[in-house]
């Protein structure tokens, strides 16, 4: 069981230790906030979940290198930024698979695929999730710049009320 401290339920998600886990089954669907590199065996690292010590960079925890182990032993590869994958080409704040770009439950890079009969027509291409919630959840994973630029940014995931509401809950 995983509590949340705000009014979402899925915020906790987006604190996990890497991308492959940043996925939920709802009684509309599935999600997956990094369809791509998931499908791919490959993810990316939650600098949210690295401690706070005196190593640069920062290093996981034994809990976090331990469920890190699980998911190398079942063939994933799971990296600090895109940059690291040879051969990668992405635009580093703007891709949705880098860690530095600011992402949220709607934008393209999701994927939802819906279980009503209707809905699996449509399912020849991934889709941004049909979130009918009047909230919507951003999440930014941030640590390193993938340009390697010595700058690093930290994270968040905060819960933005619809436009009627202009209150933030983090």
């Amino acid at each position: 069981m995983v509590t949340s401290a705000s009014s979402s339920a899925i915020g906790p998600i987006f604190n996990f230790h890497s991308t492959p886990v940043f996925n939920w089954i709802s009684p509309e669907g599935y999600f997956s906030a990094y369809p791509a590199l998931t499908c791919a065996r490959r993810g990316l690292l939650n600098p949210m979940s690295l401690s706070r010590s005196r190593f640069v960079p920062a290093l996981p925890s034994l809990i976090v290198r331990t469920c890190l182990e699980h998911y190398y032993k079942r063939g994933f590869d799971i990296r600090r930024n895109p940059a690291c994958w040879p051969n990668d080409i992405h635009v580093c704040s703007s891709s949705a698979d880098c860690p530095i770009s600011t992402r949220n439950v709607v934008d393209a890079g999701c994927m939802f695929m819906p279980f009503e009969d209707e809905a699996r027509e449509e399912w020849d291409r991934p889709k941004a999730v049909p979130y009918d919630s009047p909230y919507i959840l951003f999440w930014y994973l941030g640590g390193p710049s993938c340009d390697g630029r010595r700058r690093v940014c930290d994270g968040y995931v905060s819960l933005r009320a619809d436009a009627d509401d202009e209150r933030f809950i983090q």
